[in-house]
């Protein structure tokens, strides 16, 4: 078992479901050119489509553009952001003073694995690439009851190599190297907390984090 400390920078995209992120500012935003800086300050509703802008702007800036949160309280739905490399920041640094919380049993629409249709989040927050600095620091992320074994969510943070791979699937997915830390954080729920895999020469870190009703932390 490898331990894992992340901070969240490299070719990755994020991939998170129907959540509240209690987290730092989201409905008016803008960008600051000379810091590379992204704004955005939650709406007090669906905050989605800022969010998306957000990192969509930031992935047409190029790599050094921050996506920075205001102090808030952020609803969404699910995002795949592509292209982003960058730091999504909210109170703190890089990953970090941020919460996920999902909330509904059913989040997503069907989907398949192993035979079985699932309704629950795959991961909270994936990150992909074949070079990957992950830093996670003071994270909570938290899910609830649902069809996954209980869970409404299979894996908090899931850090994995370049997906997809040159077939377009999973079994020839290229594998990571560099560092991922996990500081700090506390996971409630899902059903595997912190997951890593497909790595080549990688070192990953787990310190100071809690775990709460979860089944696994593996790599």
């Amino acid at each position: 078992m490898q331990r894992v400390q992340p901070s969240a920078r490299a070719r990755s995209f994020f991939a998170w479901g129907v959540v509240t992120l209690l987290l730092a500012t989201a409905s008016a935003q803008g960008i600051d050119a000379r810091s590379r800086t992204v704004a955005v300050a939650p709406s007090g509703a669906d905050d989605t489509m800022a969010l998306r802008q957000a990192f969509a702007t930031c992935a047409a800036v190029g790599p050094g553009c921050t996506v920075r949160l205001a102090e808030g309280t952020f609803s969404t739905r699910q995002h795949v952001i592509r292209g982003f490399q960058g730091a999504f920041v909210g109170a703190g640094m890089t990953l970090a003073d941020l919460a996920f919380r999902v909330t509904q049993t059913d989040v997503t629409t069907p989907w398949n694995i192993f035979g079985m249709e699932i309704r629950v989040l795959a991961t909270l927050v994936s990150l992909t690439g074949d070079r990957v600095r992950v830093d996670v620091e003071r994270v909570a992320m938290e899910s609830g009851e649902g069809s996954f074994f209980g869970a409404n969510v299979s894996d908090g943070l899931y850090v994995q190599g370049v997906l997809p791979g040159p077939s377009g699937g999973f079994d020839d997915r290229p594998p990571f190297s560099g560092t991922v830390t996990v500081r700090d954080s506390r996971f409630s729920g899902p059903d595997g907390g912190v997951s890593i895999e497909n790595l080549d020469g990688a070192v990953v870190s787990i310190r100071g984090s809690t775990f709460d009703g979860v089944l696994s932390v593996y790599g």
